[in-house]
């Protein structure tokens, strides 16, 4: 059983050294020209146009933005 959880988490490990982490900053603006910011951690992205942003975060939830008139985001890969 402990060799079972070892193997596991060198499975993790390798996988991890693969995997493309992305992080995204999304920018809104609000009233009386505020700007909110809100940041994601992403571990795939699905679509990314000037309207429309899909992508699963690292908690396995597919988070989907879109805008009629345009999202200002910023995808940096970790």
């Amino acid at each position: 059983m402990y060799i079972n959880k070892v193997m596991k988490k060198i499975i993790e490990w390798l996988k991890s050294l693969f995997r493309k982490e992305f992080l995204i900053t999304v920018y809104r603006s609000g009233d009386s020209s505020h700007v909110y910011k809100s940041e994601y951690n992403a571990l795939k992205l699905f679509v990314t146009k000037p309207n429309h942003l899909k992508f699963r975060d690292s908690d396995g939830k597919m988070i989907e933005l879109r805008s009629a008139v345009g999202l200002d985001y910023k995808i940096e890969e970790l």
